[in-house]
């Protein structure tokens, strides 16, 4: 079965609460005749995220139409792992205009990822990541190449506008040199439940979603 992707709008990310972290999936033996517990580590890790977002207006029958293309858990959500106090810089909110200067009729312009580049490749499994970027890259920042979220752990610059990265968790997939890697990061997750999202709202027309995201791991 193809899962189909949607991609949840950036202007509906206006996040009143924030929660991105690694699941590393440990399980618990149990404590030992020695009264050592003892702890397996035998999945692959991922990403969860419980966020909690504000919704208005007619971006509530949007939010409708987006739970019904994702059909409770059969669709993938792609979406950007918003962190403000990891990445400080800007996403151009409202697009890029085209050369001449104007944007679509809407008032929204092109899609814009800010992106550093990887200065040299690096493997599947490594938990370090050399990059060349124009801005410095913040310890605990949520980068991502491919949708494959990661966070860096550790920054070292090397000369002028180059940095050796720690990441966690290790990369999912190879990187080869020049690669872009998306400096804040975007990933594919699932609904941990079919109800996620759902919406009750009043009068005033507002309203709070709860959202409880996993990250998808067989694409």
């Amino acid at each position: 079965m193809i899962r189909p992707i949607i991609t949840i709008p950036q202007s509906f990310l206006r996040h009143l609460k924030v929660n991105w972290e690694i699941d590393w999936r440990g399980q618990s033996l149990g404590a030992n005749t020695a009264g050592y517990t003892q702890t397996v580590y035998n999945q692959f890790p991922r990403w969860f995220g419980a966020s909690e977002i504000l919704l208005k207006g007619q971006e509530i029958a949007q939010w409708r139409a987006i739970r019904a293309k994702a059909q409770g858990r059969v669709g993938m959500y792609q979406v950007p792992l918003c962190d403000p106090v990891g990445y400080t810089g800007s996403r151009f909110g409202g697009g890029l205009k085209f050369s001449t200067g104007f944007k679509f009729s809407t008032g929204k312009g092109f899609a814009y990822e800010p992106f550093c580049k990887a200065a040299r490749a690096a493997k599947a499994g490594a938990t370090e990541l050399r990059v060349s970027s124009s801005v410095t890259p913040n310890v605990g920042q949520i980068m991502s190449h491919n949708y494959w979220p990661f966070v860096v752990t550790e920054v070292i610059e090397i000369t002028p506008g180059i940095f050796d990265l720690g990441v966690q968790m290790p990369l999912r997939e190879a990187i080869s040199a020049e690669r872009e890697i998306n400096l804040q990061a975007t990933g594919l997750f699932e609904a941990v439940e079919d109800g996620m999202g759902q919406i009750t709202y009043d009068a005033s027309r507002v309203v709070s979603v709860r959202l409880s995201l996993r990250e998808v791991l067989n694409r």
